[in-house]
């Protein structure tokens, strides 16, 4: 698999320019802002704070969340190709990809479950448990997934 990506199109593209790597990186965190910032005001008036602001306001913010995850997933696939033989065997890079696929699940049992509720809770009123336990494990995947994301570049440890 590495050897096939280090061969590719885009593998020469992103190691024979200067500066595809710092583009791709900073459109990454830009991204991740969109991402982690919207992500994060959802879940937390879904646990319960800031009431005051409506939850289907705040609902809005997905497609935010959706457009820095489609930025994150492009500039991530980028890194890649970069350096397959880096990230391939980084245990830190695969324990993000955990991650994701777990976010993934979560965020699909809260489309499959809460969304399709929304619309029947009261405008600044408390979320039902279950979206609580949702907006919960999205808040703690959301936090290890920048974690482990930050760590890769510093495994194996020194």
């Amino acid at each position: 698999m590495v050897e096939w990506i280090t061969s590719t199109w885009l593998s020469a593209a992103m190691n024979g320019n200067a500066w595809a790597f710092p583009i791709a990186e900073a459109a990454h965190f830009f991204g991740l802002c969109l991402l982690i910032g919207s992500i994060g005001i959802i879940d937390l008036r879904l646990l319960g704070f800031a009431r005051s602001l409506s939850l289907r306001a705040v609902h809005q913010l997905l497609l935010l969340v959706w457009i820095g995850f489609g930025i994150n997933l492009v500039t991530g696939v980028l890194f890649i190709f970069s350096s397959a033989d880096f990230y391939y065997p980084n245990m830190a890079f695969r324990v993000k990809g955990v991650l994701l696929l777990l976010a993934g699940v979560n965020a699909l049992w809260y489309q499959l479950t809460v969304h399709k509720e929304i619309d029947r809770w009261p405008e600044n009123g408390d979320a039902p448990s279950q979206a609580k336990l949702i907006a919960g494990i999205s808040l703690g995947l959301w936090v290890s997934i920048i974690f482990f994301g930050r760590f890769i570049m510093y495994w194996p440890p020194i």
